[in-house]
């Protein structure tokens, strides 16, 4: 679901948005660097902006979690707070986007920096959460190193005699590869189309899908053996 979200995230700020990218930051630098040629102008603008906001939502969010979050115990306690911290953001994004624009029509910099800044935030914050924790498994943002990673597998597996060292083994999480890759291209395609019939409102869409997570996630919670004091 997250790979999911971050597909739709990035390809309805870059349909939505004037090709900005929320969830591949980095992304923004190519861009940047191959619009120069052609004269800097407001889309341009925004991207720069989002780039140390990216970095600044990074920072803040890890001295939130490291001073709020931590106070569950456990990461599966965490989770819950940290989807409806990004699902909150998401829906700041889509509302403003909402009662700001027209559909799918193109939006002017007065109009996409207040609904890109929340959506970049609300990336950083998902970007943040893997490094925080690794166990979440492969990144879900960006998905270039999964597809890498998929191809080293299946190019391993195909010659099980080959002696690999034992910290290059392919983690257990990365089995799900497959899954992972298809989740986010679902993601990608159909925040396309629905950004490009109603503009960037289609991001209250991963913004559902988050809240949903974070309830089902609790309520899983719930049904285990409650945390010790």
């Amino acid at each position: 679901m997250l790979a999911f979200i971050g597909g739709w995230v990035d390809v309805a700020t870059f349909v939505g948005l004037d090709h900005l990218m929320a969830a591949h930051i980095t992304g923004n630098i190519v861009l940047l660097a191959a619009d120069l040629q052609d004269g800097f102008g407001e889309s341009d603008l925004v991207k720069v902006i989002a780039i140390p906001t990216f970095f600044a939502a990074v920072i803040v969010f890890t001295l939130i979690h490291d001073r709020h979050v931590v106070r569950a115990k456990t990461r599966e306690g965490r989770m819950p707070w940290i989807l409806v911290l990004e699902a909150f953001l998401l829906v700041i994004a889509g509302v403003l986007a909402v009662a700001t624009t027209d559909g799918g029509r193109p939006v002017s910099f007065g109009l996409a920096l207040p609904i890109s800044i929340p959506a970049v935030v609300a990336m950083a914050c998902q970007n943040a959460s893997h490094r925080l924790y690794p166990s979440l498994g492969p990144a879900t943002t960006v998905m270039t190193g999964n597809i890498a990673q998929f191809f080293i597998d299946r190019t391993r597996r195909s010659r099980p005699s080959a002696r690999l060292p034992a910290d290059e083994d392919i983690r257990a999480g990365e089995r799900g590869l497959p899954v992972l890759i298809g989740a986010f291209v679902a993601g990608c395609v159909g925040a396309a189309f629905l950004t490009g019939a109603i503009g960037p409102a289609s991001l209250l869409v991963p913004a559902a899908f988050l809240v949903a997570m974070a309830f089902v996630h609790r309520r899983h919670i719930a049904g285990r053996t409650p945390l010790p004091e």
